[in-house]
């Protein structure tokens, strides 16, 4: 179903950097009027979320369509930390969260960091079903898969 979206845009909207951007910014306004997060964009900034001070850092050096993809995978962090991350941690016993600073070397804290990542980009692709916002399924799994199998290498090393 997601994917007839694609005919409901012109091309030279999908490619449209203000489109982007607009989506962005509705991500953004989500961030923080539901969990008072700011978002923060700086060149060659790690993509992340610092949990103590309530913000997310997104690489402004990204495509605008990425830099959506990126922010929508930082929400689900969010939604994890702030609204679900305990019932996580009851149906999955090796979750650890990134906030709980437990993460490291052993099977379990890798296990659960890799769990963390594909939960969070599932619940950003969730986020845009729920919000009606566009994205390009093809583009955005891949984007999610590159990054993922950067977790399952790191992970691998041990």
């Amino acid at each position: 179903m997601e994917r007839s979206k694609t005919f409901l845009l012109k091309g030279n909207e999908m490619s449209n950097k203000a489109f982007w951007e607009k989506q962005f910014k509705l991500v953004e306004d989500i961030l923080k009027y539901r969990f008072d997060y700011d978002v923060i964009c700086m060149t060659d900034e790690m993509d992340r979320v610092e949990f103590d001070d309530k913000l997310v850092y997104v690489n402004s050096r990204c495509h605008p369509e990425t830099k959506f993809y990126t922010l929508l995978h930082e929400y689900g962090h969010v939604e994890l930390y702030e609204s679900s991350s305990n019932a996580l941690c009851v149906s999955i016993p090796c979750y650890q969260t990134f906030a709980s600073h437990r993460y490291g070397k052993s099977h379990a804290a890798r296990l659960g960091t890799l769990i963390e990542e594909i939960e969070a980009w599932k619940l950003g692709r969730m986020l845009s079903i729920r919000e009606s916002l566009w994205i390009d399924v093809r583009k955005f799994e891949k984007t999610m898969n590159t990054c993922l199998m950067s977790y399952v290498r790191w992970a691998g090393k041990y």
